[in-house]
């Protein structure tokens, strides 16, 4: 648990960075925060940093029972109609925060491939309204990192999550930085190569193309 009861809660400070500097969520923003039930207490962190900032939130979670459940056992009819809920946050929302789940993978081997592709045009028209509406968005995906999934797929679980944390925790502005650097020196060239001691040798022209920028940080020029 992040907190005992009746104490302060103390927000990692990954949180506040991606509240602050990646989404710049301020006074007056309305946040959603999707999260599944092994990350509640990751998604408590994010609703406390949001409403810090001033932001009006609003929290909805899910379960793998209750996800696996209606993924494999409702009628597709019913699995492909988009969800009003979705559609009406979508609709209102200037941030949107997503942290993954399912905590247990080894249940998608029981969902056919039209379950996936008729939950997938459900949730396509609320991802478009999004878009439209140009709502800023951060996917967490520390909710993958979980024992089940390091099981199924024979990873190190500490090492896993370890590298993830330190993926997520880093100083956005800084990379910032170094991204422009790294963009600016791209733009200004006519041919890069690409060489290694293993035999690597690749040769390609960047004229006339531009760099875009993945920094982490939602600016007004990504907006």
């Amino acid at each position: 648990m992040l907190h005992e009861e009746g104490e302060d809660m103390i927000v990692p400070p990954f949180v506040e960075r991606v509240v602050k500097s990646c989404l710049r969520i301020g006074k007056g923003d309305k946040v959603t925060i999707f999260a599944w039930r092994h990350m509640l207490d990751l998604a408590e962190a994010f609703a406390v940093q949001c409403e810090r900032a001033e932001a009006h939130v609003h929290t909805e979670f899910t379960t793998d029972d209750m996800w696996y459940d209606a993924i494999v056992n409702r009628p597709i009819d019913y699995l492909e109609t988009p969800d009003p809920f979705d559609l009406a946050l979508a609709g209102i929302a200037t941030a949107c925060i997503f942290i993954a789940g399912p905590e247990n993978p080894e249940r998608m081997k029981e969902v056919p491939a039209e379950r996936w592709m008729a939950k997938a045009r459900a949730d396509r028209p609320s991802y478009e309204k999004l878009l439209e509406r140009r709502v800023r968005i951060a996917e967490i995906n520390l909710g993958y990192v979980t024992l089940q999934r390091a099981r199924t797929y024979s990873f190190d679980y500490q090492v896993w999550k370890k590298n993830v944390e330190e993926a997520i925790d880093v100083e956005y502005e800084k990379m910032r930085e170094l991204g422009r650097k790294a963009a600016n020196a791209l733009e200004k060239a006519h041919e890069v190569r690409v060489t290694d001691s293993d035999g690597t040798d690749l040769t390609f022209t960047l004229e006339g193309r531009k760099a875009h920028i993945y920094d982490g940080v939602i600016d007004d020029e990504d907006i």
